[in-house]
């Protein structure tokens, strides 16, 4: 029966189910670095489990610390994903370019192996002439030449060889003549890059995607950015997060010259400027002439979605061509810039049988070649078969596609498929799925499997999981808070997974309701009273306890045997 339910599962999301990839990759914090400065190196295997890591030989480097290992997990939408990480932290022996070899880790699928890594060593060179500032703000603009629709990207960045906890920008520019959107920088993580022979620790504070709306100079005002910086005997514990000082830091103006895009546009161009990509497809490739064809269009790209419109297409001696519906219009960020995609449904009608072929085509301006570039996508032929004839002079009397697409003299598919061999086993299979349904819904009530007491043992793991996935960014805190959420989440997954309510009753008490049990061995329940002492321990004489990583692999670990 659940083979059953699992073929139609299977057969309803077979086109949007797409497998996790193992991966397998290096990274670092910096590219360039000083001579008696240090690197640190990451290597990361994603959704994968592995053994018998082998990393490179750091021939030109002196390990400092390492190999530091870590795993994390998480949990979205009911699909687990799992990364582990294995990193050191290297200080170079010479100058040049320096190569970090491949690492290699077994996997189920084989050996993975990294890329290689090249790291700049530059010598530090006291006689250089060296910035004196501690930090500054700096601010950039992808491109101070711009055309009306054209995305540029406006950003903020931090230069720093001080501790600072904090900053607010006030952009100071109101930026008339421009429609602007923000661009999310959390994930964007902090590098450490040389300024005239200086080492700096950098971060993108923010960034604004412009789109010019008419030509003209513009001035981005310049920005006052204040600046937490910590004092050389601030902590870094929460409760002396108060000992900051305030800096104001005066960003450089910036200025934009913005022009319109040249006369000479194809006929194809509907108002995309930037970099863009469009694909066309057929929904059938045989009909009638009573009939109506369907292309849809997609278009990508990362100009001005709101001067982007529907394509026209040329005259045709072979079709009708009717005005297109916009059946999506969506915007992303991919790669650091705003992206928007548009889809449109275009209804075409054919004036005569025979075999045609299509060439839809889409132009815009490219900003870096500073030229239109069309787009061709020829579609594969198109059979007309000739038809009754009845509906072609209604159909030519009708401009609104809508009204089009509701004529009941167009056949449609639903018309051609009813009563047919198809249709008929398509409603067989369909009542023997609701069948089954009924049938599995009354096997679950007899064998009582849809008591809550039974569901929440079988969700007992997940729940866990979930649980301490959430506590994972506690741990480098090492406060009463972590050790009180896991001894929550151990005690949650005995309640759930045993029906014994430990969350109500102390710590003795749960490991006598646990040595009742006949499927927990010995040492389990070892593991469980020592993971309640160390929590215990750490939350009223933090001196003695075991480091937080330790006791929450070990949580996992005992999760994981349990439901196995």
């Amino acid at each position: 029966m659940r083979f059953f339910l699992l073929i139609i599962a299977t057969y309803l999301q077979l086109g949007n189910i797409q497998a996790q990839g193992i991966k397998f990759y290096v990274q670092t914090d910096a590219r360039e670095i000083l001579d008696n400065s240090y690197v640190d190196v990451e290597f990361v295997l994603e959704n994968g489990d592995g053994k018998n890591f082998r990393p490179p030989s750091f021939k030109d480097f002196r390990i400092i610390a390492g190999p530091n290992r870590s795993s994390s997990m998480s949990i979205v939408n009911g699909k687990m994903s799992k990364k582990m990480s294995y990193g050191y932290t290297l200080r170079p022996l010479k100058t040049g370019s320096l190569i970090i070899g491949a690492a290699a880790i077994e996997s189920f699928t084989g050996i993975l192996y990294t890329e290689t890594l090249t790291v700049e060593v530059v010598k530090a060179n006291e006689s250089t002439k060296r910035d004196n500032r501690d930090y500054f703000v700096e601010t950039s603009l992808s491109d101070t030449t711009a055309y009306i629709g054209q995305q540029l990207i406006l950003s903020y960045k931090l230069y720093t060889r001080l501790d600072i906890r904090s900053y607010n920008i006030d952009a100071g520019s109101d930026f008339e003549g421009f429609y602007t959107q923000p661009i999310n920088t959390e994930r964007e993580a902090a590098r450490r890059e040389l300024i005239n022979g200086v080492e700096y620790t950098t971060k993108v504070l923010r960034k604004i995607a412009l789109y010019p709306q008419q030509r003209g100079i513009y001035k981005i005002e310049p920005a006052v950015v204040t600046l937490g910086i910590a004092s050389e005997r601030s902590s870094r514990s929460f409760f002396f997060s108060n000992q900051l000082r305030n800096e104001r830091v005066l960003t450089d103006g910036l200025e934009i010259i913005v022009g319109n895009t040249p006369d000479d546009a194809p006929a194809s161009f509907s108002g995309a400027v930037g970099d863009y990509k469009m694909n066309a497809r057929l929904e059938k490739r045989t009909l009638t002439t009573d009939d109506a064809l369907v292309i849809n269009m997609s278009i990508w790209g990362d100009g001005d979605s709101k001067t982007v419109l529907p394509p026209n297409w040329m005259e045709s001696d072979s079709f009708d061509i009717y005005d297109p519906n916009t059946l999506r219009d969506s915007l992303y960020v991919s790669n650091g810039k705003r992206m928007h995609k548009k889809v449109y449904e275009y209804l075409l009608v054919p004036k005569y049988p025979g075999t045609h072929i299509l060439k839809p085509e889409f132009s815009f301006f490219s900003p870096d070649s500073q030229n239109y570039i069309t787009i061709k996508k020829v579609l594969p032929p198109i059979n007309v078969i000739q038809g009754s004839g009845t509906a072609i002079k209604d159909i030519a009397d009708k401009k609104d596609p809508l009204e089009l697409s509701h004529d009941s003299s167009v056949k449609t598919w639903p018309d051609r498929v009813h009563g047919s061999l198809y249709h008929n086993l398509f409603l067989v299979f369909m009542a023997l799925a609701v069948a089954s349904i009924f049938i599995y819904i009354a096997y679950l009530k007899k064998s009582g499997k849809t008591n809550p007491a039974y569901l929440a043992r079988q969700k007992a793991r997940e729940r866990a999981l979930k649980r301490l996935c959430e506590l994972e960014a506690l741990k480098s805190s090492k406060t009463a808070a972590f050790y009180e959420e896991l001894t929550r989440a151990l005690k949650q997954f005995v309640e759930d997974k045993y029906m014994i309510p430990a969350l109500h009753i102390n710590r003795s008490e749960v490991m006598q309701s646990l040595q009742k049990l006949s499927q927990l061995d010995a040492d389990q329940i070892k593991l469980f009273d020592a993971l309640f002492e160390e929590a215990e321990k750490a939350m009223y004489a933090p001196g003695l306890s075991s480091s937080p990583e330790k006791l929450y692999d070990q949580a996992l670990q005992l999760i994981s045997e349990l439901e196995s």
